[in-house]
């Protein structure tokens, strides 16, 4: 099998023969069983892959492999399945993380970023909220003190308010998350000249429902300020206001 790239540059295409030549001096006559994309032009211009009884003779390996790459559903057990790898066969076992520190300590800093980004981003939002509900409070001093004045208890107004922010959040968080999808599947969809993506986006990982729930929580919370400000006023001096 060859990459999509390799097959337009040899101009070679499902079931057409080709000659193959290794570093050892070996020629073998293969067909072409078919052709793969990645989207990364790097492995679709460059790399083949044969069957390993195809391989060993090619390279003068009648015994084994010279590597074996195991790709894990979380790369952060990579020093964990190494260490057991090398328990259980005695053979040497590189973890990604030994091989590309520099790589790690990037892929770290961007995610303490990104954290922060988002910490700061949903204070933002909890400061815009509450303030947002304590100046309709304010503004709302006289009909609450006629509300008060009637006999309406103070949870019920402290939950009016409660309410109104829970409101507020959830239909913020459905806006933003709508959004934020619509524009990452636009950029998930940009190509260079090449076929590969401009941006390395992937619309699924964005964690919508995480994003979502924590607004919706954060506005409740901050809507809890003005809740029991509203809740504590006098409806004889607000009504005198």
């Amino acid at each position: 099998m060859i990459g999509v790239r390799l097959a337009e540059n040899l101009g070679l295409s499902a079931g057409q023969p080709v000659l193959f030549r290794t570093d050892r001096g070996i020629d073998r006559l293969l067909t072409v069983r078919g052709i793969f994309e990645t989207g990364l032009q790097s492995l679709d211009e460059r790399v083949a892959y044969l069957s390993i009884q195809t391989a060993r003779p090619l390279f003068r390996l009648p015994e084994g492999v010279t590597n074996i790459e195991i790709k894990l559903i979380d790369p952060n057990r990579a020093r964990e399945v190494a260490a057991f790898l090398h328990e259980a066969t005695g053979l040497r076992a590189i973890s990604w993380q030994e091989k590309n520190s520099n790589l790690e300590g990037a892929l770290t800093a961007q995610a303490q970023t990104g954290t922060l980004i988002q910490v700061f981003s949903l204070i933002s939002v909890l400061i815009g909220i509450a303030s947002a509900l304590s100046l309709s409070a304010n503004r709302r001093r006289s009909e609450i003190g006629i509300m008060r004045a009637f006999g309406v208890s103070k949870r019920f107004i402290a939950a009016v308010f409660v309410l109104q922010g829970l409101l507020i959040g959830m239909v913020g968080a459905a806006i933003g998350c709508l959004s934020g999808l619509a524009l990452c599947s636009w950029l998930a969809n940009l190509t260079k000249p090449d076929g590969s993506m401009v941006l390395p986006i992937a619309p699924s990982e964005g964690g919508y429902v995480a994003v979502f729930l924590l607004t919706t929580l954060g506005a409740v919370l901050a809507s809890v300020i003005p809740a029991r400000s509203a809740a504590r006023l006098d409806p004889l001096e607000a009504i005198q206001q």
